[in-house]
């Protein structure tokens, strides 16, 4: 359970550093009215949206931590429907 406490909080960092990534694009592209930029950097190469991919890998990792709790099933659903 350790381990998956660890794994927990560094998806929770990713998801973070992402969100980081696309504020930064707003922030550099206030200067212009209507710019568009893909982000890059970290898992933006791999992914299109990581900072989603790793809230769905950190509520699922909540599930395993809680041992399959039907009630945090219950949100799991409720959050991807």
């Amino acid at each position: 359970l350790e381990m998956l406490n660890v794994v927990t909080d560094l998806l929770q960092g990713e998801q973070n550093r992402s969100h980081v990534i696309l504020a930064d694009l707003r922030n550099s592209s206030s200067q212009s009215p209507v710019t568009y930029a893909v982000p890059k950097g970290r898992l933006f190469r791999q992914i299109a949206c990581p900072h989603y991919f790793a809230e769905i890998l950190i509520y699922t990792s909540f599930v395993l931590l809680l041992n399959g709790l039907s009630t945090m099933w219950l949100i799991y659903v409720f959050v991807w429907l």
